[in-house]
């Protein structure tokens, strides 16, 4: 099953040292990208790279480390170069689809099987070792091998995995994005940022979205009646009456419209345990289509901006408690 793993790994800092004490000739290293995604596919790649360009110095194959530790532009050069140099190198796409039904972590490694036989088709015989990032080994692989936590920093064989599964996974994120413009997959590539965040509670989710995640980490729908039902009762304690709860029309949805006095309040409120500031969690974009709705209800109604007092707030509730905005958008 191959030699013992060094004693020190940390020491060796994205270098070819643990194929050297290997001293084998095909070494695959194999690693995923978009594990941790809302969206997209998860990526598993595996490179094959020659034992003599282990021996050799050279600018690119110096530079080859953890993907994340290189801009786009040098992932996108390395990858052109991996891809030339390599002796043989694997890439399989496991869809949004298959990770909802066998789980992320079943799927990695399902693709990660997928990628050693297909690295074992294109040379014509077994692996001599194949080196996993992480914990776990990869379930059915005939050949030797070996998992290795934080991989992708210590061995350039993984760490070339790691470039062409990223490389590979950003460019299918940007050509999603074109199909999906509301998300900005362009930019975070399906990660759970606060602008994808919003929205996915403005659009909900779309056809690529991995709902097992969303369940997990978005339960929007749970979390925006909680928060909603413990603002109602704040505000009905300061005095306030409700009108509405969920008042919607064909361009969206006022979460509550309430009564204070002669006044009326149009309120939109916001669940969020990271965001602090308004400008995070209700950005301009979403300010404009808050004044339209407000604006849809008085019609609807039949009144007018100069007939009574009207007020659109906002109120966040976070991990600090209920935060009212009271009003902090301009007709």
């Amino acid at each position: 099953m191959g030699l013992p793993l060094p004693l020190k790994l940390t020491s060796l800092e994205c270098s070819f040292q643990f194929e050297k004490k290997l001293n084998l000739d095909k070494i695959a290293g194999v690693d995923e990208v978009g594990r941790g995604c809302l969206a997209g596919p998860v990526v598993i790649a595996g490179v094959v790279l020659c034992k003599s360009i282990r021996e050799i110095k050279n600018e690119k194959i110096d530079l080859i480390r953890d993907s994340k530790k290189l801009s786009a532009v040098q992932r996108e050069d390395l990858a052109q170069f991996i891809e030339k140099e390599a002796l043989a190198y694997e890439v399989v796409m496991i869809p949004e689809v298959e990770i909802d039904s066998m789980n992320i972590l079943q799927a990695t490694l399902y693709g990660a099987r997928k990628v050693v036989e297909g690295l074992e088709k294109k040379l014509g015989k077994p692996l001599d070792m194949v080196l996993m990032d992480g914990n776990q080994k990869i379930p059915g692989v005939t050949s030797p091998q070996r998992a290795l936590v934080a991989g992708d920093s210590l061995s350039k064989s993984i760490a070339a995995a790691s470039i062409l599964a990223k490389v590979f996974r950003d460019r299918w994120m940007i050509e999603l994005s074109k199909t999906y413009p509301h998300y900005g997959f362009e930019q975070h590539k399906g990660y759970g940022t606060a602008f994808h965040l919003e929205a996915l509670e403005e659009w909900g989710p779309s056809a690529v979205h991995r709902l097992s995640f969303l369940n997990k980490f978005f339960n929007r729908k749970e979390m925006g009646a909680s928060a909603e039902a413990q603002v109602g009762k704040f505000l009905e304690k300061k005095g306030f009456k409700i009108l509405k709860r969920n008042w919607t029309c064909p361009i969206g949805e006022i979460d509550l419209i309430l009564q204070n006095g002669k006044s009326l309040h149009f309120v939109e409120v916001r669940a969020r345990t990271s965001i602090r500031s308004l400008d995070m969690a209700f950005p301009p974009r979403k300010q404009e289509k808050f004044k339209r709705l407000a604006e849809f209800y008085l019609a609807a109604h039949g009144l007018s901006q100069g007939s009574t007092d009207f007020h659109l707030d906002f109120v966040l509730v976070n991990q600090e408690g209920i935060q009212p905005y009271w009003d902090v958008f301009k007709w």
